[in-house]
């Protein structure tokens, strides 16, 4: 079966799109967690109206990061074993939770700051600390199945 063959219009615009949410992701990391759209056009190396013609706003850009993000950094989401004695498990997870926090954590301040403006930031957030908190639960349920409910 032939694959089909880009041409190099929908290269070009690919590559544009990728620059921009990589020009996003540098400006979190650079420590600008709510660059305006001419300041990523310019990281990105691309007219402002370029942006706007790959993402319908800033939040559907943001979107993309967190999307972005989850594909270069998810495997850090992954909880380590429950199994094994309680300080094994605890310097597991923090060093899970260490790791995680210097990859994303420039994108994690980000959202945080549009989260209370953008329903679908909002929701990564939520989704990503309700996780978190599942994998401490799963990490200590014998310690904290041991305790009162106080």
């Amino acid at each position: 079966m032939n694959e089909p063959v880009l041409d190099g219009r929908r290269l070009r615009s690919d590559r544009s799109r990728a620059a921009v949410v990589d020009a996003l992701l540098a400006l979190y990391e650079a420590g600008n967690a709510q660059p305006g759209a001419a300041e990523i056009a310019v990281r990105a190396g691309v007219s402002e109206r370029s942006v706007f013609r790959h993402f319908e706003d800033l939040d559907s850009l943001a979107e993309a990061a967190i999307e972005r993000e989850l594909e270069r950094f998810g495997d850090l989401f992954e909880a380590p074993s429950p199994d094994g004695e309680l300080t094994s498990r605890v310097v597991a997870l923090v060093l899970q939770r260490v790791q995680l926090y210097e990859a994303v954590g420039a994108v994690a301040r980000a959202a945080a700051l549009l989260a209370p403006r953008s329903t679908i930031v909002a929701n990564a957030v939520r989704f990503r600390r309700e996780m978190l908190r599942r994998q401490v639960a799963v990490q200590f349920d014998r310690e904290l199945g041991a305790l009162g409910r106080r």
